[in-house]
């Protein structure tokens, strides 16, 4: 049953519904955490952790939001994560800012990465070097395709279709993971493919 509810759920990402993600309270956290201590490289599923805890503190809604874990079940990049806009993974900039951010975007392979999707858009605390949140769509052609590629359906496809997510509701993996419990049985996987299928059309 938790599973019906859960699938039901995913199709709400693209749509309005009454109880919905305080997206205005998200982006304004977001923007405002972007370049403080809640964000640490290489924990991005921690970094949304805290991001996630910090919005329920703040009383910020998070219905319609859900934790989304992406691994590569595929062959490209030997099964990595490959993203292509990671924030300050580039070259240094020169004259060195006194503040961040020290380097460009750049590129990095992941054995996986943890995102926040609320109402269809993305955070990731791994993306630009300033808070940027985009609709899924856009942020896929953002983070995992080439420019030159990112008309080309098939390639994408290819690419980034087997992805495979792992999904939760927000409220519900805050709750298991206070009390420690399995994430099991709120878990929903699928692959990209499927999961935005028409991102692939061409």
């Amino acid at each position: 049953m938790k599973k019906l509810f859960l699938l039901i759920g995913l199709l709400a990402l693209w749509t309005n519904f009454a109880f919905a993600a305080d997206l205005r309270g998200l982006k304004d956290l977001f923007n405002r955490s972007f370049w403080t201590d809640m964000y640490q490289e290489n924990y991005c599923g921690q970094n949304i952790e805290r991001f996630t805890k910090a919005a329920a503190k703040a009383g910020i809604n998070l219905d319609n939001s859900y934790i989304v874990q992406i691994v590569n079940e595929g062959y490209d990049t030997f099964g990595l994560v490959n993203a292509l806009s990671v924030r300050e993974e580039g070259r240094k900039f020169d004259p060195a800012p006194t503040k961040p951010p020290y380097r460009d975007i750049g590129y990095n392979n992941w054995n996986f990465h943890v995102i926040l999707i609320a109402e269809g858009e993305v955070f990731d605390f791994d993306f630009m070097n300033q808070a940027t949140v985009y609709k899924l769509p856009k942020y896929l052609d953002q983070q995992f395709i080439p420019a030159n590629k990112q008309k080309d359906a098939k390639y994408k496809k290819d690419k980034i279709g087997p992805y495979r997510l792992s999904v939760y509701p927000t409220y519900e993996y805050l709750k298991y993971l206070e009390r420690k419990l399995s994430m099991k049985e709120i878990r929903t996987e699928i692959y990209l493919r499927d999961y935005a299928s028409d991102y692939f059309r061409p």
